[in-house]
C-alpha cells in the first residue's frame, strides 16, 4: 500500500507529492515527488526517495518540452 499526499505551492506552479511504502527486504520507503509547472512549454518532474530511514537522495528528474 502507497501512501500519499499532495500540496501545491503559492504561485500554483509547483505540486509536491509525498509517501512511503514498505519495501520487500523489510521497513519502509519514503518518497517525494515535486512537478514543477515553468511554462506554457516546459515542466519538470524530481523523485526523491530514502531507503531504511537514509538520508533523501535525487532518484531521477524529467525535464519536458513541448514540441511544435
Amino acid at each position: 500500500m502507497v501512501a500519499e499526499c499532495h500540496s501545491t505551492g503559492p504561485d500554483g506552479k509547483t505540486i509536491t507529492l509525498k509517501g512511503s511504502h514498505p519495501e520487500p527486504g523489510g521497513g519502509q520507503m519514503s518518497h517525494r515527488a515535486i512537478w514543477t509547472l515553468i511554462d506554457a512549454d516546459h515542466q519538470t518532474f524530481d523523485m526523491y526517495g530514502s531507503h531504511h530511514g537514509q538520508k533523501e537522495t535525487k532518484m531521477m528528474e524529467i525535464t519536458y518540452t513541448r514540441s511544435k
